[in-house]
């Protein structure tokens, strides 16, 4: 046959702006670093399999391999729809799997699943027939045996609301080219149509995840008809996809399909991953149903009328109008809910306290996490980094991203919104460029560092006495694209999945060395839960929790580090804040400001003076939090910490001598020494 080359532009997502923290994390997910390019691939033959549920028809192509100039044979298989299209009464019901009796072609795919098709307003390359997976695998046919593989699953990001498999940079041509493993993507329902909950039996919620579990037992089922080994089957995912992975770790049915995680940009314990409160999910849903669709209320409970016109909707129309109840209500509406069936409690609270099995974890961050979300953030809102250096405007920004805490919708309190800001200024260098970069680690350590920390530190507490390990990671090198301070989100992934190692432009050969390299520890951990075995430590050391050792990531070892193992942890310091300082603050009651009455008397020279009771801001005691090490963090606090909360809470001088006082005596209890 023919050779036919295919090329495949990548095309960046273009995303429409809005000024709130939610709305931005969408950008957060399509960062990557990504850049224009072609990437080019002959198709040699084609080469059929035979799945559980039908024969499907892939192509063996050609490729680059990892040696110089090489090329190499590995079988592709696109676009696999295992799911029957959720359409019609499938429409916001949990996915099931389809049968068929032809041949499927599984020769390319571009099709995404419903989402905001950003400024174009193109939807020509969405789908409800997007249930899908990608599969690529060294199998090429040339023998009857398939073999055994190591198996890589991936689940993209995007806040649940956005992304997809048919970006060529989360390709696993190059990573099964170069690492000679089994890779998978898995393509899920987003939003609306992945996310409506009105009740427990009628658009549950969730059925994104069950799409991605569904996909996780067609691969259990079949991979190893594709040459694949079972025992090493590792799920990998970045911000959403990273969250999912841990809820996945949490499900009875889809924790037995995997052995192994990778986590990047994320973890299951990031604060906005889901909603806590589904009641209140279902009552924003209904209203949205209502008010912006104009479906009938549920007579008497009955959700039949009310489902039956959402699903009459156009799938163009229920995106435009969730992204118009986004822009109205934070973009709170449609994320995963604890549903007591898929998540059965708080995920947060779950591995907080140790419900869950243990496993080798390998899981990172870049050091500019939120690098995007700051620039596109200032862009939005028509401001430069100079006018920063406002004291008014830096407080104003800060007060519209970081107006939720510790959840959505729970807001920071005043007290809470004014610790946070002295936090967050650079009193020595007050420039516009410094508050900037402190905004952006702040961001970055509250959006997913902070719970990227707490994670590992959880796996490790469950993994002892195992042979289960955890590697922590953080992704330093500069991005290539212009204003981006360090590596911004996703940036880390665009590495792993081998592009500057394929023709990508404007890198650097010390880049393609990179990717490289961190090919082949993702593919030895994959096969071994070891990224470095029979390392002795030397290049990638184990965390744990007396030194907390990291490996970073990047060519300028100098500027960064002065080796690969760093100890003592990613910004620890600077995430207890969030996690312990603002946690503690926030709890406090808001006390009504001190007044002082003057009450005249019978003697015109002569005044009294009548003074209230003092009051102090002491939390309630249902709410109060215990004064203790939260694990995630190192934050210590001291006599200087305590008097400036005194000060900065709106309350009474008793007040900062409580703070002092309590602060003194944790101090005491922790470190066993007197604050200095």
């Amino acid at each position: 046959e023919a050779a036919e080359q295919i090329q495949r532009p990548l095309t960046p997502h273009r995303l429409a702006m809005a000024s709130t923290l939610t709305t931005l994390l969408l950008l957060l997910a399509l960062s990557a670093a990504a850049v224009s390019a072609q990437r080019n691939f002959t198709i040699v033959r084609y080469l059929n399999v035979n799945t559980t549920q039908g024969p499907i028809r892939g192509a063996v192509i050609e490729t680059s391999g990892a040696a110089e100039n090489s090329k190499v044979h590995i079988g592709s298989f696109l676009g696999i729809n295992f799911a029957k299209v959720p359409t019609g009464e499938f429409r916001f019901a949990h996915p099931v799997f389809t049968e068929w009796n032809f041949v499927q072609d599984a020769l390319d795919f571009d099709r995404r699943c419903y989402q905001d098709p950003g400024t174009s307003g193109d939807y020509q390359t969405m789908s409800e027939s997007c249930i899908a997976a990608n599969i690529w695998t060294p199998y090429n046919g040339t023998s009857s045996n398939p073999g055994s593989y190591p198996v890589l699953v991936w689940i993209h990001g995007g806040r649940f609301e956005t992304g997809s498999i048919t970006d060529e940079t989360y390709s696993g041509r190059v990573l099964t080219s170069h690492e000679s493993i089994v890779t998978v993507s898995l393509q899920y329902r987003l939003g609306v149509l992945g996310f409506l909950r009105l009740s427990s039996t009628v658009a549950p919620g969730n059925m994104g995840l069950k799409d991605q579990a569904l996909g996780l037992e067609f691969v259990h089922n079949n991979i190893e008809r594709f040459g694949g080994n079972l025992q090493t089957v590792t799920l990998m995912g970045l911000d959403a996809g990273a969250a999912s992975v841990g809820y996945h770790m949490l499900n009875d049915n889809t924790k037995t399909y995997f052995k192994r995680a990778v986590m990047l940009g994320g973890s299951p314990m990031v604060f906005w991953s889901v909603r806590n409160d589904t009641s209140l999910v279902e009552r924003l849903h209904l209203d949205f149903a209502v008010r912006q669709l104009g479906c009938p209320l549920p007579d008497q409970g009955d959700f039949n009328a009310t489902i039956q016109c959402l699903r009459e909707v156009s799938p163009e129309k229920l995106v435009n109008e969730q992204l118009n109840y986004n822009r109205l209500f934070q973009g709170v509406e449609f994320p995963p809910v604890i549903d007591g069936d898929y998540i059965k409690e708080d995920p947060i609270e779950a591995f907080r306290n140790g419900r869950f099995e243990g496993m080798s974890l390998m899981i990172g961050v870049t050091n500019a996490e939120a690098a995007v979300y700051v620039e596109r953030s200032l862009e939005s809102q028509k401001l430069t980094q100079d006018q920063l250096a406002d004291r008014a405007t830096y407080e104003r920004v800060l007060r519209d991203q970081f107006r939720y805490y510790e959840r959505q919708p729970d807001l920071l309190s005043v007290t809470g919104q004014r610790v946070m800001y002295d936090r967050l200024t650079d009193f020595g260098n007050p420039s516009g460029p410094a508050q900037y970069k402190r905004w952006m680690d702040g961001a970055s350590d509250r959006l997913f560092v902070s719970a990227a920390n707490e994670f590992a530190e959880k796996m490790f507490e469950k993994n002892q006495g195992t042979s289960n390990d955890v590697y922590f990671y953080v992704f330093s090198e500069q991005d290539n694209t212009p204003n981006y301070v360090g590596a911004s989100h996703g940036s880390d992934a665009y590495y792993f999945f081998g592009n500057p190692s394929d023709d990508a432009p404007i890198v650097k050969p010390e880049q393609t060395q990179l990717s490289d390299r961190m090919m082949d520890y993702l593919a030895k951990f994959v096969e071994t839960g070891d990224p470095v075995p029979r390392d002795e430590e030397g290049v990638w050391a184990k965390y744990n929790s007396s030194h907390r050792f990291y490996h970073n990531f990047t060519i300028d070892l100098e500027t960064f580090a002065s080796k690969y193992n760093v100890p003592y942890g990613f910004r620890r310091d600077d995430c207890g804040f969030w996690d312990q300082t603002l946690n503690y603050v926030n709890t406090l009651v808001e006390s009504v400001p001190t007044t002082t009455a003057m009450t005249p008397t019978t003697t015109p020279t002569t005044t009294s003076t009548t003074t209230p009771a003092t009051t102090t801001a002491t939390p309630e005691p249902s709410t109060r939090p215990p004064i203790g090490p939260v694990p995630s963090c190192n934050f210590v606090f001291n006599t200087a910490a305590a008097i400036t909360l005194g000060v900065l809470l709106p309350t009474n001088l008793l007040t900062g001598a409580a703070l002092g006082f309590l602060f003194f005596k944790y101090n005491k209890a922790v470190k066993g020494v007197t604050p200095v």
